[in-house]
């Protein structure tokens, strides 16, 4: 039975953790203790991303009756969802660059701004040609374009009549990763995006528990052999619990702020590294470790958790209600 349109508090709680553990681990110190080396793993919250996008991206396209036809419309809804906030950020990291500001841990790095490589930071193919992101979660994004514009032409065979079809593809995606090397391309990932997909076949299209398992394994598979051990076992926790653990309750969602804060997660980890890296880069100046540091990362976090509550009001929301509106079908 096809799923109803609404929102998961699940995928909110686990976008939280996500930013979260990615917004750690670029707050790391780096001192050998346990709690260091515990947040090495928070660049895993990536593959999070990924999975839940190849999840939730199928499922947002059945709910608009999505066609060939509405592609136009859909990318530039997408377009407005996430760029105009990711451009901003871009903006305000050059700018500080260019000015410097000691408040905020810069100084002046004119000769780090080229044509070059703004262009290929705003255009999202710096990987491609050898370019540095403005922030080090911009590659992510380059990822997500790559996947949105497969996603709509391989959309049709994800949701076909004949089964065969549609496992068939989600395995394509499973497997893609073992045809190439690591890269930047979406190849690289399809595997993790496959997982997602998997789980969107058993939510939508009733597919039976053995086959489900069987393309979660050769997914699992394609990413572990050819990519990463920790992002394969990352993403099929995230897909088993997508797939298996019950939407938290109203009152739990309501307590823990769930909904508020999964709203607020792709301002935070496009934002935490220009606004609460300032806060760290203050921290250089004590001694490098946890009982001095964990206290810079807290306030880190919390920091830039107020800059993605303002950025979300004034920027991200905005932008992604109109969105909204471009995507809605005309009745």
């Amino acid at each position: 039975m096809p799923q109803k349109k609404t929102r998961f508090s699940n995928l909110d709680a686990l976008r939280i953790l996500a930013a979260l553990g990615v917004c750690l681990f670029h707050f790391n110190w780096y001192d050998g203790s346990q709690i260091s080396k515990l947040f090495i793993f928070g660049y895993l919250g990536v593959n999070v991303f990924f999975c839940i996008s190849g999840y939730i991206t199928p499922l947002v396209l059945v709910w608009s009756k999505f066609t060939y036809r509405d592609s136009g419309r859909f990318l530039v809804s997408r377009f407005f969802r996430l760029y105009p906030a990711f451009a901003i950020i871009a903006l305000i990291e050059i700018i500080f660059y260019a000015c410097g500001n000691p408040l905020f841990g810069y100084g002046q790095h004119l000769e780090d701004i080229t044509w070059s490589r703004t262009l290929a930071n705003f255009l999202l193919y710096a990987d491609f040609v050898g370019e540095k992101w403005y922030v080090a979660v911009f590659w992510t994004l380059g990822v997500e374009v790559q996947f949105v514009l497969l996603i709509l032409i391989c959309f049709p065979l994800l949701v076909h009549s004949k089964s065969w079809v549609r496992v068939g593809l989600v395995l394509v995606w499973a497997l893609a990763p073992l045809t190439v090397d690591k890269g930047p391309s979406i190849l690289s990932y399809t595997a993790l995006y496959g997982m997602g997909m998997a789980v969107f076949l058993k939510q939508h299209k009733s597919l039976p528990t053995w086959l489900f398992g069987v393309l979660l394994a050769c997914a699992f598979y394609g990413h572990y052999e050819a990519v990463s051990k920790p992002a394969a076992w990352t993403a099929l926790a995230t897909a088993l619990i997508v797939a298996y653990v019950p939407q938290m309750t109203v009152r739990w969602t309501e307590n823990l702020k769930i909904d508020h804060l999964g709203k607020l997660s792709y301002s935070f980890f496009l934002i935490h590294i220009t606004f609460g890296g300032a806060v760290m880069s203050h921290m250089k100046h004590f001694p490098p470790t946890w009982p001095y540091q964990l206290p810079g990362v807290l306030l880190a976090t919390l920091f830039s958790l107020l800059a993605a509550a303002t950025f979300h009001r004034w920027i991200e929301n905005p932008c992604h209600n109109y969105a909204r509106s471009l995507k809605a079908k005309k009745t």
